[in-house]
């Protein structure tokens, strides 16, 4: 289930020119006399009323510590409040007011959060990270990720995949080796998971399996971890060490940890560039 907030204005063509074009929030919804906005994974909705209502607070927040900052020097002429530390409650905020007087706020958490990041923020975002912190991964937390995985789609429904999660450190270290510099990734991170799927369940290895890596790392970055993809080694080399069988598939070694860098979102292509249709009717 899902959630929208709701309040009434008696402006509602002012809200919506605030909302939709200064604070840039995508219109989800709109319906007589009412418009529902999407920011990430909050909905907001404003009714055309007698009566306007401002109780509360609307918030927004992201994890990257740039962008609000650069929200706060963007929306300067609105703050009514100033961009500074709440040690309270760990977090870095600055508050503006709509046009009807309600508080907005931006803010960023100080400290690690449970998983909030919608599909399409999850899908946008992702990058490869190659640095992570010195700290171990709560085993709760893996197996939140690994619950989500096991929706990853196989040939026939055939269920083939397995993950290998290896957090020895000289397995760690000698996977890191066997694929040479690029394998330092995995120097870094506490944890390595190996993407596998069995011969004797599926004809599609390689498919079932790299899915099933897409899956694992879209999940983990949705709860807050990092993940990279290394997969050119010596699988056979791989597969004896760890005790895989020969005739199984290896996708990839999948280094997971606490991110310790931020990456940028890129700039893409536009639709197109890499979107061709054989004809239109």
């Amino acid at each position: 289930m899902s959630g929208i907030i709701f309040f009434k204005t008696k402006s509602l063509d002012i809200i919506h020119h605030f909302y939709h074009y200064t604070l840039m929030m995508e219109v989800w919804l709109e319906q007589p006399n009412c418009y529902i906005y999407k920011k990430g994974n909050l909905l907001l909705g404003f009714l055309q009323s007698d009566t306007t209502e401002t109780q509360g607070i609307i918030t927004i927040f992201d994890q990257n510590k740039e962008v609000i900052e650069n929200a706060y020097q963007q929306y300067l002429p609105l703050v009514i409040q100033d961009l500074a530390v709440n040690e309270k409650f760990n977090i870095y905020h600055f508050y503006i007011s709509d046009p009807d007087g309600r508080k907005i706020e931006f803010q960023t958490f100080l400290h690690p959060l449970p998983a909030f990041k919608s599909a399409d923020e999850t899908l946008i975002e992702r990058r490869s990270i190659r640095k992570f912190k010195d700290k171990a991964i709560e085993p709760e937390l893996m197996n939140k990720v690994f619950e989500i995985c096991r929706y990853s789609p196989t040939s026939r429904n055939s269920e083939s995949f397995y993950y290998l999660v290896i957090t020895n450190k000289d397995d760690i270290h000698w996977l890191s080796e066997c694929r040479g510099r690029a394998g330092n990734p995995i120097k870094e991170a506490p944890m390595t998971v190996l993407v596998i799927s069995d011969n004797t369940k599926t004809i599609r290895l390689e498919q079932d399996a790299d899915i099933a890596a897409t899956y694992f790392m879209l999940s983990a970055f949705s709860l807050g971890l990092g993940t990279c993809w290394i997969t050119d080694m010596n699988k056979n080399e791989v597969k004896k060490h760890f005790e895989i069988p020969l005739d199984c598939h290896v996708s990839c070694a999948i280094p997971v940890g606490y991110p310790d860098e931020v990456h940028k979102i890129p700039l893409r292509r536009e639709v197109d560039k890499f979107v061709k249709y054989d004809k239109f009717t």
